[in-house]
């Protein structure tokens, strides 16, 4: 309600606050969040801002949350910087719900849905992959760029799954799967991608 579901401080309540000339924090502010380590968010999430030198409107948790609970909004906090602001909130909470993906099921995934264009190996050269270039000067990812895919998040992947190239301003022909994927098919996609990019996960 402060914070908003994005962590950029424009929660229901921010406006109210805004009027008395309050600034709600924003979480997703890399050049903020960078200056904190984990354990002081943990701090200030448990003991609240009055008693970390910041605002008394900030309360704290440590009487209502368990320390797990806590550590679990701590790690969150400490990842809003990272997610993709256009990403809608909606598909980051099905991603994290979605259970751990596994890629020999995305493997299956991946040859029913994705192979027309991305070809058998991932590399970019599907029979429609042609067509695309010469007709839309549009080259078809290569899965198996790890230089590529070593920086972007898990999250993101699964966003681009989900949505749809469109979405991020990208090629329109990568159609958006949320209506024919659920989250657990999207999540095993983005474990099939880590493995053929030999990329970790993050």
């Amino acid at each position: 309600m402060c914070h908003g579901d994005g962590g950029a401080g424009d929660g229901e309540v921010a406006g109210r606050f805004a009027r008395d000339s309050v600034v709600i924090a924003s979480l997703n502010n890399s050049d903020r969040m960078d200056k904190l380590t984990p354990e002081e968010v943990r701090k200030v999430i448990a003991e609240g801002g009055g008693h970390t030198q910041r605002s008394d409107l900030m309360p704290p948790w440590s009487s209502r949350l368990t320390p797990m609970q806590i550590d679990d909004i701590t790690e969150f906090v400490m990842q809003l910087r990272y997610m993709n602001p256009s990403v809608p909130s909606a598909t980051l909470a099905a991603f994290m719900a979605a259970p751990e993906g596994a890629s020999a099921e995305g493997r299956a995934l991946f040859v029913h849905h994705c192979v027309a264009c991305h070809g058998s190996e991932g590399k970019g050269d599907g029979p429609f992959a042609p067509k695309l270039l010469e007709a839309s000067k549009v080259q078809v990812r290569n899965l198996t760029d790890s230089v590529y895919f070593k920086d972007r998040k898990d999250s993101d992947l699964y966003a681009t799954i989900s949505l749809g190239g469109g979405h991020f301003k990208k090629a329109v022909q990568m159609p958006a799967w949320t209506q024919t994927l659920k989250p657990a098919d999207m999540k095993n996609l983005v474990a099939y991608v880590r493995a053929i990019s030999k990329t970790e996960s993050k």
